[in-house]
């Protein structure tokens, strides 16, 4: 995986948070990464079409796998978000139909 690609997959991700409206300390902490890394290929300091995977240190091989998991993990949280929302929803009505001054 190059440089370049890296970027890419960082790009792909946040466009994914971005869509599903996901808003938290760890897509702030990729953002800082993505605008990192893109002033550093704004700056060209350095061949942004390296090949990583040749570097031991460096094993980058699993980041399209985990890029791809994020689309999995969104729908789950989504469904885990609407779940919770209606049991809000079942609560409140139920304690409202109790004689509670919960509002809708």
């Amino acid at each position: 995986m190059t440089i370049q690609e890296i970027h890419e997959q960082l790009t792909n991700t946040l466009s994914k948070l971005e869509h599903a409206d996901i808003d938290d300390d760890l897509k702030l902490d990729l953002e800082i990464l993505y605008l990192q890394l893109k002033k550093q290929l704004l700056l060209g300091g350095f061949d942004p079409l390296k090949e990583l995977n040749a570097v031991t240190v460096a094993d980058v091989s699993k980041l399209p796998e985990l890029v791809e998991q994020v689309d999995s993990v969104i729908r789950d949280e989504k469904r885990r978000v609407e779940l919770i929302k209606k049991i809000i929803s079942t609560a409140k009505i139920g304690l409202k139909a109790a004689g509670l001054p919960i509002p809708l």
